[in-house]
């Protein structure tokens, strides 16, 4: 199984290389791994400021915490295809990639993010430049897909347009791994309607992944900015199992590290981050670590194996997902809330054995429920009640008693 292949939990940062700590970047990838870390944004990257050594010391501290390292390189994002054109930013692709590219704890290159009408041909030619150099990833997180003209006047076509564009993109580029982010369920205005948007944009960017067969992730929140609320640990906890759920195979929090320039740190209303603007740890961090941890311990590297299949939503369908009714699925004969609480039923197989797995996720941000399922013969036995916190989940694997 390559690295992108299995289930990733990493972060976005903005950081260069030169605002480092003393000392920060000796320890930066132990500190991750603490986070229950897999994949890491490295540090970014401009030769005029920055010194390879610093890079490779990266990729050395990555390989031995067990990280795998996103390379962020200013010379390898679209703007420098733009300001060079394509044979000289290919040539250049291809010094970077065999400096950097044959590290073990190489995972792949950042080309940019969020393309739209201004870059989305340099985007698709940047991506297109480096694959065809490596086998590891080049790296692009898109827009979520929304409706309306505010989207048709930034992407250059309407947003039902946007599946169908993706997939030509894919098809073009070789493009690994499909990314996106979209923070609207913490948004402390028109909460419905942004919930709503967050489970309709799993659907819609997983369906997209899954027809080109590759693994679709996307962007956890843990910085409070603009309309978006700091996430506590409830919060933190929801975002991860609503989109593990509904078929995302990893989650890229954004962002770990707060901006560190005063001038920027503290214009708006940016607070939070698990790394405050002075480099220190903040009560997000913590919670960041917990859940994560919790989410590892429990599950292990179980939906690395996990093949998605199908969801219900029980109570509540968010996002044009299908309702739940006792009998929608085959082998689940009865699923209830002690309270009535939404929650997300989805089902997965076991690529080794076979096996179903079924996932229960709390769908409230802040209410804790017991759910109980029920599951018909011959999994009679496998039916389980348990308590959950907001976004809690658990995992039942159906199996036939020995007996049988």
């Amino acid at each position: 199984m390559q690295a992108h292949e299995k289930f990733s939990l990493g972060f976005w940062q903005y950081l260069t290389f030169a605002q480092l700590q003393e000392g920060e970047l000796l320890r930066c990838a132990a500190e991750w791994k603490e986070l229950s870390m897999n994949v890491a944004y490295s540090f970014w990257y401009d030769p005029q400021h920055c010194r390879e050594e610093q890079m490779l010391a990266l990729l050395d501290s990555c390989l031995q915490n067990g990280l795998q390292l996103i390379v962020v390189h200013s010379k390898l994002h679209w703007n420098e295809l733009r300001k060079a054109g394509a044979e000289a930013y290919e040539e250049g692709a291809k010094q970077i990639i065999a400096r950097f590219g044959q590290h073990p704890a190489c995972f792949g290159f950042m080309v940019g993010d969020e393309p739209d009408a201004r870059n989305w041909e340099d985007a698709k030619l940047a991506v297109k430049l480096v694959q065809r150099n490596t086998e590891k990833v080049a790296f692009v997180n898109f827009n979520p897909p929304w409706f309306g003209e505010e989207f048709e006047k930034k992407m250059g076509f309407r947003g039902e347009e946007y599946a169908r564009k993706l997939e030509s993109f894919i098809a073009e580029t070789g493009l690994k791994v499909l990314c996106y982010d979209f923070y609207g369920g913490m948004c402390t205005h028109r909460r419905t309607y942004q919930i709503n948007a967050h489970f309709r944009n799993l659907a819609i960017m997983r369906a997209v992944a899954a027809k080109a067969g590759i693994p679709c992730w996307n962007s956890g929140l843990c910085i409070g900015h603009w309309d978006f609320r700091l996430p506590h640990k409830d919060d933190l906890r929801w975002m991860l199992a609503t989109s593990v759920a509904h078929g995302i195979r990893g989650v890229l929090w954004f962002e770990l590290y707060q901006n560190r320039d005063p001038a920027v740190a503290f214009r708006e209303n940016w607070e939070g981050a698990p790394y405050d603007p002075f480099g220190e740890k903040t009560r997000t961090w913590y919670d960041l670590r917990d859940i994560q941890r919790e989410f590892c311990l429990k599950y292990g590297d179980a939906f690395s194996h996990l093949e998605w299949e199908e969801v219900h939503h029980y109570g509540c369908p968010y996002g044009g997902h299908y309702y739940y009714f006792d009998g929608c699925d085959p082998h689940v004969a009865r699923f209830t809330a002690r309270f009535g609480t939404d929650a997300t039923l989805a089902r997965f197989r076991d690529r080794r054995t076979g096996e179903l797995v079924y996932m229960v996720v709390n769908n409230s941000q802040e209410q804790k429920d017991g759910f109980t399922i029920g599951f018909s013969a011959p999994y009679a036995h496998c039916g389980t009640s348990r308590w959950l916190n907001p976004g809690g989940s658990f995992l039942v694997r159906l199996k036939k008693e020995e007996n049988e």
